[in-house]
C-alpha cells in the first residue's frame, strides 16, 4: 500500500473547500469545469504508475530501504516526480484553497438565512481545524525539505508521529461524523 495514497491527497484541498461551499450553501451550483480540480489527481495516478508495477521484490526492497533510511522516502526513483514535489505542491494547492475556503466564510452572512445559522458555526471550527492541518503540514514539508537530517529525526520519534496521526484521525473523524450526519438530516 505504500505510495499508494499520492493521488488521493491531491483531493483533500478542493473537497475541504466544496465541503465548506455546501455546507454554506446547499442549493449551491457546482461549476461545470470542476473536473479541473481533478488534474493533480490524475498526475498523481501517472506517478505511482512505476511503483504500482514493479514486482513484488522490488517493492520489497524500497520498503526495507525507507525503513532503514527514511529519507529513502523522499529520494527513491519510482515515479515521473521527484517525490519532494509532491510535498510541495499539495501544500501549494491546500494553501490556495483554504484561502479560497476562508474567503467563502469571510463573505457568508448568517444572517441571510436563519435556517442555515446553525451551519456557521460548523464551517468556522472546520475552517480553524483544517488550517490547523495545513499549518502543520507545511511546518513538516518545510522541516523536511529544508533539513533532512532534522525531517527524519522528527519522523523517527514515536512521541511527535503519535501526535500528528491523532491529529489527522480527528480531522477524519470530523469528516466522516459531519457526513453522517448531514445524511441522516436529510
Amino acid at each position: 500500500m505504500y505510495n499508494k495514497g499520492i493521488p488521493f491527497y491531491y483531493l483533500t484541498a478542493p473537497c475541504s473547500y466544496y465541503y465548506t461551499l455546501l455546507l454554506l450553501y446547499p442549493g449551491a451550483r457546482i461549476s461545470r469545469y470542476w473536473y479541473l480540480h481533478l488534474i493533480p489527481f490524475v498526475f498523481g495516478l501517472i506517478d505511482i504508475i512505476p511503483y504500482t508495477l514493479a514486482s513484488a521484490q522490488e517493492k520489497a526492497q524500497l520498503l526495507a530501504l525507507v525503513v532503514s533510511d527514511i529519507k529513502m522516502g523522499f529520494r527513491h526513483s519510482y515515479g515521473y516526480i521527484e517525490q519532494k514535489w509532491h510535498y510541495i505542491l499539495r501544500f501549494g494547492l491546500s494553501a490556495v484553497y483554504l484561502v479560497a475556503q476562508w474567503r467563502l466564510l469571510y463573505i457568508y452572512d448568517p444572517r441571510e438565512n436563519s435556517r442555515f445559522q446553525v451551519r456557521w458555526p460548523l464551517a468556522i471550527s472546520f475552517a480553524v481545524i483544517y488550517s490547523l492541518q495545513i499549518l502543520l503540514q507545511g511546518t513538516l514539508v518545510m522541516t523536511v525539505l529544508s533539513n533532512e537530517l532534522q525531517g527524519t529525526f522528527l519522523l523517527r520519534d514515536i512521541n511527535q508521529v503519535i501526535w500528528i496521526s491523532l491529529f489527522f484521525l480527528l480531522l477524519t473523524l470530523w469528516f466522516c461524523w459531519s457526513a453522517w450526519r448531514r445524511v441522516r438530516l436529510k
